[in-house]
């Protein structure tokens, strides 16, 4: 089973399966990008749908080292998203994803979700999605219960995720958001971090 795009998508890899999809609605989406844009010049965005991607012009090497699948559509944000979207995504280089993060949260209230899982961009899905939620459902299926989950996370869109497990790991190199919120600290990502952990785990 695969958790994705921040709890909006639920998949059976084995059988190739969209078990769950909660979509973001298209007049919340539009909405968001004209109010985004009103108070960020600079911001741009890309959808995703599914596992896909559409995006704009300006938003292209958002994601470095990341190449683009051939025939990724491009054109206007509002054009993109005729549609219910996966997730709604902007960037704003003149922005940190902090600051950007709360100004989307400002601007589409409680009809979406805001969260970011790194440095470049802010993601935006549907109200009552998150790693967390989806994670409890999944886990109440197969009769797992929290105090028996250990999870590891490293940026705010993991928050969720992280209370709702029994035991819950940041490396040291995480958000600050997050290493005030874990029950522990495992070495850094560029010391395996989370190997190292889950080695203790296994030795007891």
């Amino acid at each position: 089973m695969a958790i994705c795009s921040n709890g909006a998508l639920v998949l059976d890899l084995g059988r190739d399966e969209v078990l769950r999809h909660r979509t973001l609605p298209s007049e919340v989406a539009v909405e968001a990008i004209h109010a985004l844009r009103e108070r960020l010049p600079d911001v741009c965005f890309a959808v995703e749908i599914e596992s896909r991607f559409a995006l704009e012009r300006a938003f292209e090497g958002a994601w470095e080292g990341w190449e683009l699948p051939p025939g990724t559509p491009f054109g206007d944000a509002v054009d993109l998203v005729t549609a219910p979207v996966t997730k709604l995504i902007a960037r704003d280089t003149t922005r940190t994803t902090d600051e950007l993060a709360a100004i989307c949260a400002k601007v589409v209230g409680e009809q979406a979700v805001v969260s970011h899982a790194g440095t470049r961009v802010v993601e935006i899905t549907t109200a009552g999605v998150s790693k967390g939620i989806a994670l409890g459902e999944l886990a109440a299926e197969l009769e797992i219960e929290p105090r028996q989950a250990v999870a590891f996370g490293d940026y705010p869109n993991d928050l969720p995720m992280l209370a709702w497990a029994g035991r819950s790991f940041a490396p040291a190199n995480a958000h600050e958001a997050v290493l005030a919120e874990v029950d522990e600290v495992t070495e850094s990502n560029d010391d395996d971090g989370v190997a190292r952990a889950i080695e203790r785990l296994l030795a007891g």
